[in-house]
């Protein structure tokens, strides 16, 4: 297990959660939050995704670079069962099993086949049936329906657990 997924991230992921709940007391629809380094997401209601924090590189998907201390709307996106924020980039998981993913993109963890950053929310490519997301640093992983787990991005150290070291953008 690694720090990013230990018992310390799990705490501070209930706590801020539940500062959150507490502080937007009329917004109790919050019901999936995810946050990494510099940028804080959440679900709201009838999906409405928010994200607020750093966005050097469109990580927020409001379509500007412009960084924001409260919640502003992800952009061109509905019907997300779930988020996930990487180190300057975001997943979310489409109620149909598909990928959308916004930030930036040096490494190719956007998954769209290009290592452009975007503003907005873009389509991974060649993934489907997909039932859980989480962001890295500078990677991407996804699982399947099937129980395949799926990687790209950065891979220096072997973090895609493809048996290389080299980075992948789909």
């Amino acid at each position: 297990m690694s720090f990013f997924e230990g018992p310390f991230i799990r705490r501070a992921k209930d706590k801020m959660k539940n500062a959150l709940l507490k502080s937007e007391g009329r917004q109790r629809l919050i019901f999936i939050i995810s946050c990494f380094l510099l940028l804080g997401g959440a679900i709201r209601g009838q999906t409405i995704v928010s994200s607020w924090g750093d966005n050097f590189h469109g990580q927020s998907g409001d379509g500007t670079i412009t960084a924001s201390n409260v919640p502003v709307k992800v952009q061109d996106i509905s019907g997300i069962a779930a988020i996930s924020g990487g180190g300057a980039h975001s997943l979310a998981l489409e109620d149909d099993g598909t990928i959308r993913a916004w930030g930036w993109n040096s490494w190719g963890q956007l998954g769209d086949g290009t290592t452009v950053e975007s503003h907005f929310p873009v389509q991974t490519v060649n993934l489907s049936n997909i039932t859980d997301i989480s962001a890295g640093i500078e990677h991407s992983i996804a699982l399947g329906a099937d129980g395949l787990v799926w990687a790209w991005g950065h891979n220096d150290w072997g973090q895609l657990g493809d048996e290389t070291c080299e980075s992948s953008s789909v």
